[in-house]
């Protein structure tokens, strides 16, 4: 009677704790997000309704797809994200720490939480996508075998800390979804390849439902899982890494926007959005068209014709590219934007001779940083930065690096107009359109 007690006693503490709502709420929940765009932000209202789990999870849902969408852009802080997850009433939250600490490519930012929908409880996963810093350069951490390195030490992490929530929580018998945006969807792709994989599952594979969205490629093989959609704008370089020509696939169903009419679409959307123009070009007697610039920009990288160091294979990239670009990665990716603009700035204002002149000469382009880096009082030290402008140097002008800014010229917009398809404000009037 006694231990009775106790547990009547205790139980009000052990719901408070995961401040569950009742199964009559069946309400449809919104949150507005600030999503980060190109050259500015925009507010979009997301919407979490309370029907959007009654179809199989192996069925594309749009709505569903809507409310993943939103739960990837609002994870660019933990403010943010906390505040969507708040806002559509999930509980029993769990951040992660990566939060707070300076990112690196071996940090991974995710929160999780909980919550019924429609008499049924759902158990939100989003992965930081935006604002990572450091955590860039794992994109090109491949590693030699297997899948992709950056991302498979991430993905056991967030699994790690997932098992112990469903366990805490007795979440075995609850639906999952599984969200992220550009990294965060690398991650959560190869994520689910990894659950779909286990021989002895927590969860049944049916009750994950898994959407990405701008996704790079982070599997060694391709599995056809039905309930994982990948939302892919075929204009953006982005989900072009890793490449297939190195072995590497998302698993699932890419979903394939339609960005024949982007310009009209996004200005539908807010006519404030302005996207540089499409000049498409000839190389090599094919037209480049904004859908086929990113397996071109891959080609010329891989292409022998374009120099000695060529990265036609995967093991050539790790040994010639990997660690320089891991090293520049990091460091541009954790200065302040201010001076990263002073650098672009600088960069621009040059001839395109000079700044071929200064690519070829090591020193050159360590002492064109150090000031910049000192600004930022960016810690470095001086015989390292030489070693790794030396290696820059010697694979832009001997490798295939030069084939691309000899042609920088011809495509500039082109090539603005490529990086502005990563962001959200043009992805998602396009998701809208589906």
């Amino acid at each position: 009677m006694k231990k009775k007690l106790l547990l009547l006693a205790l139980l009000p503490m052990l719901l408070a704790g995961c401040e569950f709502e009742p199964d009559s709420l069946n309400d449809d929940l919104s949150s507005c997000v600030a999503m980060t765009g190109y050259a500015q932000n925009y507010e979009q209202v997301f919407t979490l309704k309370h029907d959007c789990l009654d179809q199989p999870s192996n069925v594309f849902n749009k709505d569903l797809a809507l409310f993943s969408y939103g739960a990837s852009v609002a994870n660019k802080d933990k403010d943010s994200i906390t505040t969507f997850y708040r806002d559509m009433m999930f509980s029993c939250l769990e951040i992660s720490k990566s939060y707070d600490v300076a990112p690196t490519k071996d940090t991974i930012a995710y929160a999780i939480g909980s919550r019924h929908v429609n008499r049924q409880n759902v158990v939100l996963v989003s992965i930081r996508g935006f604002n990572y810093g450091g955590e860039w350069s794992s994109n090109l951490y491949l590693g030699l075998e297997g899948d992709h390195a950056g991302f498979l030490q991430a993905a056991n992490t967030l699994i790690n800390d997932l098992d112990d929530y469903i366990k805490t929580y007795q979440h075995q018998n609850s639906k999952f979804i599984i969200t992220g945006y550009s990294r965060g969807g690398g991650v959560a792709n190869l994520a689910a390849k990894l659950l779909f994989e286990r021989e002895h599952k927590l969860v049944r594979d049916e009750n994950f439902y898994v959407y990405t969205f701008e996704a790079p490629k982070g599997c060694s093989e391709y599995r056809d899982y039905k309930n994982v959609f990948n939302i892919v704008n075929q204009a953006d370089l982005i989900p072009m890494i890793a490449p297939e020509e190195y072995g590497f696939y998302r698993v699932g169903q890419d979903i394939l926007l339609d960005n024949s009419n982007v310009e009209e679409v996004c200005k539908n959307y807010d006519e404030s959005i302005v996207i540089p123009e499409f000049n498409p070009f000839t190389l090599s007697g094919e037209e480049v068209t904004q859908n086929t610039l990113p397996q071109g920009l891959i080609d010329i990288l891989r292409t022998q014709s374009y120099g000695e160091q060529n990265i036609d294979t995967r093991e050539k990239f790790v040994n010639v590219i990997q660690g320089t670009a891991d090293y520049f990665l990091s460091m541009f990716m954790s200065l302040p934007s201010s001076i990263t603009s002073k650098i672009g700035a600088a960069l621009t204002e040059m001839p395109t001779m000079d700044v071929l002149n200064l690519i070829g000469n090591p020193e050159g382009i360590a002492n064109f940083l150090k000031p910049f880096l000192d600004e930022a009082h960016y810690a470095y030290d001086d015989a390292e930065l030489l070693s790794y402008c030396q290696k820059l140097s010697t694979f832009i002008v001997s490798g295939p690096g030069v084939g691309l800014i000899m042609l920088y010229g011809f495509f500039g917009d082109d090539f603005s107009r490529m990086i502005q398809m990563h962001y959200p404000e043009v992805n998602y009037p396009l998701l809208e359109a589906l």
